[in-house]
């Protein structure tokens, strides 16, 4: 049956730089992106109300009242942003693609992600937050370690000289993206291993589509999937899908990744980060509840290619969640 779509999005304007200047936009969607996803709504016989996530939503939201909503905004502002446009939705009683407001809001914060999936019984590198990057560092952390701004995603201030080996370059480090990005920082243990990136699509039943392999290029021992490498195309790695793995890898990888979206109370649609340590075990790194969907290009968007999913097919099967829960 045609439905009024709602999409809801933040749409980039302020294309960053490789190295990391003017990113403040960087998790936005460029207007390809944004075309393709409505394209695709289309084809599947609904209309489409373009709806951007600006201040005036909520107004926007009433006076158009759409039947479901298709969201892929990432909001602006604060450590709850993702989560401004599914609570709007929830207060208007309106249905939408994606985990909810709480889901959004514990998984964009890196600590809280991590200590949850700890909790489940899943792997991952030992951590602390630093505040203004004086704090002592807790008995037990390990170096090499790596500095990540705690609240950010698509990698912003993460590059190669994230990863630190001594206190002094920690300190630098953590004092320099605490001032640029203005909110704390997790300090993680660096696993030099294999980064593999799973996708799981489903609700209430959940799978897992065939898993990435970030296949670094260069013989730099330090390999770090930072920004830089995510604004286009590179030289330094290669994306491989399926992975190259073995069966009881994928499998440990399937029970990690599902029991991590579970614990989080995710639906639908994400991407969970691993690393694989020198033992071969996943290790949790962060979930991504809003993935890229850019076709042919977003890790997210690859996977579904290899499980023989087209870009259409994609959009058509995460909006189709939301229309089943039409009657809630």
């Amino acid at each position: 049956m045609p439905l009024r779509v709602g999409f809801t999005f933040n749409q980039q304007r302020i294309h960053p730089e490789v190295t990391g200047e003017h990113d403040v936009e960087a998790e936005y969607d460029a207007p390809e992106t944004l075309d393709a996803i409505r394209r695709a709504i289309e084809c599947h016989g609904h209309e489409v109300i373009e709806l951007e996530a600006t201040p005036d939503l909520p107004a926007r939201l009433v006076a158009t009242r759409p039947d479901v909503v298709f969201n892929i905004a990432e909001g602006s502002g604060g450590r709850g942003r993702e989560a401004h446009v599914p609570a709007l939705l929830e207060l208007l009683g309106i249905p939408y693609t994606g985990s909810d407001a709480v889901a959004l809001g514990l998984t964009l914060d890196k600590m809280l992600a991590k200590r949850l999936a700890a909790a489940e019984g899943v792997s991952t590198p030992g951590a602390t937050i630093l505040e203004d990057g004086d704090e002592p560092l807790p008995d037990g952390l390990r170096f090499p370690l790596i500095v990540k701004p705690l609240r950010e995603g698509s990698s912003m201030g993460v590059t190669r000289s994230s990863v630190v080996a001594s206190e002094t370059e920690l300190r630098t480090s953590t004092r320099a993206t605490i001032e640029k990005y203005r909110q704390p920082v997790l300090v993680e243990e660096y696993v030099a291993g294999r980064e593999v990136t799973v996708g799981l699509i489903g609700h209430p039943q959940v799978r897992m589509l065939p898993p990435l392999e970030v296949v670094f290029l260069s013989d730099d021992p330090v390999r770090v999937y930072g920004f830089e490498m995510k604004q286009g195309p590179t030289e330094d790695v290669r994306l491989e899908v399926p992975a190259r793995l073995e069966p009881e890898e994928v499998q440990a990888l399937e029970d990690a990744a599902i029991s991590c979206f579970r614990a989080f109370g995710c639906r639908d649609f994400a991407r969970l980060d691993f690393r694989l340590d020198g033992d071969g075990l996943a290790q949790f790194i962060e979930c991504n509840p809003l993935p890229g969907l850019m076709p042919a290009w977003s890790d997210f968007c690859l996977m579904a290619e290899a499980a023989g999913i087209d870009h259409r097919a994609l959009i058509g099967e995460i909006l189709s969640f939301a229309i089943a829960r039409l009657d809630d």
